[in-house]
């Protein structure tokens, strides 16, 4: 640990531009990762000083590089509000599911009334059938109590003639 805080010190000062503390170089001297560490660390900081690059800028670089900044300020759009951004879509979305429900509710109401016309004309054949069936059981219906009763008068009749005959001397 002491070694990785040696080797931060040493490159903190190089990159500082500042020398190498007295204390770091005795530490460098006394162990040997630490002390090739400095000598790689000072042969890479002397030859990046000594081969920097003089090169000067021309004097129009600081214009153009304002006028490209200008530039990308004035060519970028103004943020629009989230509303403004959605509102096409979130009404393209509500026309759809309005057709949608249009649709559906017209279906609906053609199947309903296609099931109101079977159901009426069940209902009337079903009543055509009953009065049929009324029509034929009418009579009999109607006809067996009188049936009945000149059963039972003929039976009086019979009777009351044995009893005249009976009475005859």
């Amino acid at each position: 640990m002491k070694k990785i805080l040696a080797k931060f010190k040493i490159s903190r000062a190089l990159d500082a531009g500042e020398p190498v503390p007295a204390q770091l170089r005795r530490q460098a001297n006394a162990t040997s990762e630490v002390g090739d560490f400095l000598e790689r660390a000072e042969t890479v900081d002397r030859m990046l000083k000594r081969d920097r690059a003089q090169v000067a800028a021309p004097a129009t670089l600081h214009n153009s590089i304002m006028r490209a900044v200008a530039q990308a300020r004035q060519s970028q759009p103004d943020p629009q509000p989230f509303m403004a951004r959605w509102l096409p879509t979130a009404l393209g979305a509500t026309a759809v599911l309005l057709l949608l429900g249009v649709f559906l509710s017209v279906r609906l109401k053609q199947q309903g009334e296609q099931a109101a016309q079977a159901q009426s004309l069940s209902v009337a054949t079903e009543a055509l059938q009953k009065g049929n069936e009324f029509a034929r059981a009418i009579p009999s219906k109607m006809i067996a109590p009188v049936s009945g009763e000149l059963d039972r008068l003929n039976q009086d009749v019979g009777t009351t003639a044995k009893f005249v005959l009976a009475s005859i001397p």
